[in-house]
């Protein structure tokens, strides 16, 4: 709102900070997951080899952290251990990589903790069909 001399009237610059009460929260598992990987800087397939071992270990720290059960781990795991195995024959075959990135990405859609690790999946899942043709 300005005032009559036509300088705004708000706030000071200062003021304009959000503050937030966090009386009463708890935070017991704090993950970043994905934080040290790069999918987009993928060129080859061995770049994209070298995603997916990072990726395998990111999901054996959720698993650490509590942020995935051992179970989900594993599972998600498995899905990315077949890409890459896939990824390395001499003729892979592109839907078989993205059908096991898609479920290695639907197996922890759900557990919000691990949205950096979703998020690096469906980033690997562009990298695959832009690779492989």
């Amino acid at each position: 709102m300005a005032s009559r001399d036509g300088r705004r009237k708000g706030p000071a610059k200062e003021d304009t900070v959000a503050n937030f009460d966090m009386r009463g929260q708890r935070v017991t598992n704090q993950y970043n997951a994905g934080r040290d990987m790069n999918v987009g800087a993928v060129q080859t397939p061995e770049d994209l080899m070298t995603v997916l071992e990072q990726l395998n270990e990111q999901f054996t720290q959720a698993k650490e952290a509590g942020v995935l059960s051992e179970e989900t781990a594993i599972d998600a795991q498995y899905q990315v251990t077949k890409a890459a195995q896939q990824a390395k024959k001499p003729d892979p075959d592109k839907k078989t990589m993205l059908d096991h990135l898609t479920r290695a990405k639907t197996l922890i859609e759900g557990v919000t903790a691990a949205s950096g690790l979703v998020t690096t999946l469906a980033a690997a899942i562009q990298v695959v069909q832009k690779l492989f043709t």
